[in-house]
């Protein structure tokens, strides 16, 4: 009867076991899911793209007509080209000022 009933115990023990284990993976494979369908939401109620406006960068020589901008809102990153709206020369160089739309 000891016999049976240590079976029964090592059993019952392996079986708490598997089933812990099987409960874990589950969930992390649910909170994966999860943050996956969340920023999909999120992105879908994001505007595709953000107009910049009279951005300012500073240049030692003549500013270029065109410049590269990254910027991240609410998580995600917007970037793309702005054009030259207009410079000002401030002694030991130019200020320039961009503007443009920047896609994510």
């Amino acid at each position: 009867m000891k016999k049976i009933l240590k079976k029964f115990c090592l059993v019952l023990c392996l079986m708490v076991t598997i089933f812990s284990v099987v409960s874990v993976s589950i969930t992390a494979e649910e909170i994966r899911q999860n943050k996956e369908v969340v920023h999909q939401l999120r992105t879908d109620v994001l505007p595709k793209r953000i107009y910049i406006r009279n951005k300012s960068f500073y240049s030692s020589g003549l500013p270029t007509r065109y410049r590269y901008y990254e910027e991240e809102h609410d998580g995600v990153v917007y970037s793309g080209r702005l054009t030259l709206t207009q410079y000002q020369n401030t002694g030991n160089g130019y200020l320039g000022l961009y503007s443009g739309y920047i896609y994510r």
